[in-house]
């Protein structure tokens, strides 16, 4: 694996760690540990480097964000235009598929 594989997954794992311990400090230990296992499928799905397997993981994501919204997504949807939170939830989707494809390319 090649350097800039590896520091991008250095960089996804800390800012999972970042999320992980301001729930921790919210004292939401489980939440904690959901965002810990998310990061591991997270790398899992990079490291397998297969596109479909990356696409129904990507859609899976954007589902979530649009029928199960954690507290901070939804507080967010309120406060925003339904368009805008549409953009968002799209621009989160090519983002993940921008990030898979360099860490591919790295790799």
């Amino acid at each position: 694996m090649g350097i800039g594989a590896i520091i991008i997954l250095a960089a996804l794992g800390t800012i999972a760690c970042a999320r992980a311990n301001s729930w921790i400090e919210a004292h939401e230990g489980l939440t904690a540990a959901i965002v810990g296992i998310m990061f591991a499928i997270d790398v899992a799905v990079l490291v397998l480097g297969n596109g479909w397997v990356w696409l129904g993981w990507a859609l899976l994501g954007a589902a979530k964000m649009i029928w199960l919204p954690s507290a901070e997504i939804a507080a967010r949807r309120d406060t925003m235009p339904p368009a805008l939170h549409q953009l968002n939830i799209v621009v989160s989707v090519v983002f993940s598929g921008l990030i898979f494809t360099l860490f591919q390319w790295l790799r």
